[in-house]
């Protein structure tokens, strides 16, 4: 009976890393066919023993991977072996299905399967979090993710990396999330659980922040900054910004918007969607609302490329790169990305003293008091509310 040879091979692609390493992966070769495991670490190429197929004593963790690799190899070889005892048939791609959850040991490895079918933007959110735990310690497996680790992980995120708080909240948000998966599957043990316990209970918290945003003198500045003719990235940037400012729409709606999302009920025409985010369903009056400008920029973009989004893609953090230069040129001297577009849509609409609750409804958020937050940001709508009240 012919098995399936199982064989760790190192630098299949021919191709490192950034930071100089690259992924071992284990080989199954089966009836002249071969398939490809990752196992989600990753070592330097003077690190690995091609001879041998190990990887060397002068990595660190050397002995602890090793093990780490054959124990992987052990559970697809009694994948393998279960399958052939219940005489059913054998192919590589049952190997594979079946291996997806059952390669328990490392984190990282757990986490690239589970993203495998999420969206392109959520997918680069998660992506981000798991490199800088990643980089903070490399090739770790369940049993290491306690939270003496994770303390440690928010330490280097926070003093190292030099992260707002906010954005530790989200990391951390994140990882819980799959670490929760993790452990609905048995991959993770339950008592290691550390969200929710001391001491990691409360260790990161969410502070409330002044919510920058565009004052309408600067909105005017920023419409009628002049970008040069040879720079059409740069246009595009500052389209999709002032866009983003007359919708309130989130940059990962913005960047999956379709050209049939408009619709005209009598006169007025509709942006209607549901957000990624909270899955509410969204109708802004965009014939309307800011005067229509955004109109007018959706229907400069629409249809006008190959894409099926109305907006050529740009990944968030390259667009923010980008947004960056259009604000040096426009003189504004403000930390400006591509959310402070939607506050500026909330606060401005504020201004003109659009109610609370209808903000809510435009901006899609859940909760009012999310909404709320804005009110506390612009002390003109304050004094507008003060000039109006009657002393006498």
């Amino acid at each position: 009976m012919d098995k399936v040879q199982f064989t760790p091979v190192y630098n299949r692609k021919n191709r490192l890393r950034k930071n100089g390493t690259a992924l071992i992966q284990i080989e199954a070769y089966y009836r002249r066919k071969k398939k490809y495991f990752t196992t989600g670490i990753y070592i330097a190429p003077d690190q690995w023993d091609n001879k041998r197929r190990k990887i060397k004593g002068n990595h660190p963790n050397g002995i602890r991977l090793n093990i780490q690799i054959r124990d992987y190899i052990t559970k697809l070889e009694n994948i393998e072996l279960k399958q052939r005892q219940s005489s059913k048939p054998f192919t590589l791609q049952f190997l594979t299905e079946q291996s997806k959850d059952n390669h328990a040991t490392n984190f990282i490895s757990y986490f690239h399967q589970k993203t495998e079918k999420l969206s392109r933007q959520t997918k680069i959110l998660h992506q981000a979090t798991f490199g800088h735990l990643e980089r903070y310690s490399p090739n770790i497996n369940f049993e290491s993710v306690t939270a003496e680790r994770l303390i440690g992980f928010e330490e280097y995120l926070r003093n190292t990396k030099g992260l707002h708080p906010n954005t530790i909240v989200k990391h951390f948000a994140i990882l819980r999330k799959y670490l929760r998966q993790a452990m609905e599957s048995g991959l993770y043990d339950a008592n290691l659980y550390p969200f929710g316990k001391e001491p990691l209970k409360g260790i990161v918290k969410k502070i409330t922040t002044i919510r920058e945003h565009l004052t309408p003198d600067e909105l005017k500045i920023f419409e009628n900054t002049e970008i040069p003719k040879d720079k059409p990235t740069l246009q595009l940037v500052k389209d999709k910004f002032l866009f983003a400012v007359y919708t309130g729409l989130r940059y990962s709606d913005m960047a999956e918007l379709k050209p049939d999302c408009v619709e005209t009920m009598g006169n007025i025409e509709w942006l209607k969607i549901i957000m990624k985010k909270t899955k509410i369903k969204v109708s802004i009056p965009i014939s309307v609302i800011f005067e229509g400008k955004g109109l007018k920029i959706f229907r400069q973009y629409a249809g006008k490329h190959k894409e099926h989004s109305v907006f050529p893609y740009q990944r968030n953090d390259k667009a923010n790169y980008q947004l960056k230069k259009v604000i040096e040129l426009t003189g504004i001297k403000k930390h400006i990305t591509f959310h402070v577009a939607r506050h500026t849509n909330a606060t401005l609409l504020l201004h003109n003293e659009v109610s609370v609750s209808t903000i809510q409804s435009l901006l899609g958020h859940k909760r009012l008091e999310t909404t709320q937050i804005y009110s506390k940001v612009m002390n003109i709508t304050i004094l507008k509310e003060l000039q109006k009240v009657s002393y006498s």
